[in-house]
């Protein structure tokens, strides 16, 4: 039996676009998701690909020590079940956040972590990044979904993952509050989804194989797949109870999540490469 997946269609790409990160510091180790995506840089007429990851502040505050693992690469396919570890000390110096303390988004340009493994180890990662353009969406193309759309995303839950062939897993879902709508006056959208630790920092998106039912009702043929957002948290009740210790704080877990819309990833792009001037 061997291991396979069809790297042409878009399941099998959505599985190799994510990474998963353990942030440590002397107390405890944070485990969460991320994700690769690529932008375009022209010099000369010749275009480059510049690839950064996308996670969440929440993972990687306060850490002493950050670690990306992704697959190893042989030949340019997954050398499933080796992995290739970047450390990266003093998190904070390369990581770069949004300006808004409210927008928990991170991100992190990786060409040089990548050329100086290889020039240590040899080593290449293997990912398929998601394009900026057009897999990401635009805040138009956000305006454009119906009010219920389906969507998956792929990630670490609680540490869960396939541990032999370090392959990440997938859960799906359908959204709580219309995408275009901004949940009580912020970039988010709920979905309904189970979501636990370890989620935050998965994409999430809108993938629809074998055609979809436009917002005005027609029907369009053809597979589509549009990164709507990135897992952000999730929501509970809490209350107190009368225990014969006392009252007792008790958590409900809701079963929904809170996923940062897709354009505000473009848009800390944009800042960095501004600032930056790449």
């Amino acid at each position: 039996m061997t291991n396979e997946i069809n790297l042409n269609t878009y399941s099998g790409k959505i599985f190799f676009s994510v990474v998963r990160i353990e942030a440590r510091n002397k107390k405890e180790t944070v485990h969460g998701t991320g994700f690769m995506v690529s932008e375009e840089k022209k010099e000369n007429e010749i275009t480059h690909s510049i690839p950064f990851l996308v996670t969440n502040k929440h993972v990687i505050e306060g850490a002493e020590e950050v670690s990306l693992f992704f697959i190893k690469s042989k030949e340019n396919k997954p050398l499933f079940g080796e992995t290739v570890e970047y450390k990266i000390k003093n998190p904070e110096s390369w990581f770069f956040e949004h300006p808004s303390k409210d927008i928990d988004l991170a991100i992190l340009l990786t060409a040089p972590l990548f050329h100086e493994l290889k020039t240590k180890t040899g080593d290449l990662p293997f990912f398929i990044p998601i394009p900026n353009t057009p897999i990401i969406a635009t805040e138009e193309d956000l305006s454009k979904f119906n009010t219920i759309e389906e969507i998956i995303f792929t990630g670490y839950p609680e540490k869960v993952y396939d541990k032999f062939n370090l392959t990440p897993i997938n859960r799906k879902g359908i959204t709580a509050t219309p995408i275009g709508l901004d949940y009580n006056k912020e970039p988010i959208f709920l979905v309904d989804s189970m979501i636990f630790h370890g989620s935050s920092g998965s994409p999430v998106f809108i993938y629809d194989p074998h055609g979809w039912t436009n917002i005005d009702g027609s029907i369009s043929l053809g597979s589509r797949l549009v990164l709507v957002g990135i897992m952000s948290g999730f929501l509970k009740d809490e209350e107190e109870i009368e225990m014969k210790e006392g009252r007792v704080g008790i958590a409900t877990l809701l079963n929904l999540g809170e996923v940062i819309k897709s354009y505000k990833i473009k848009e800390l792009i944009k800042i960095f490469r501004e600032k930056n001037k790449i």
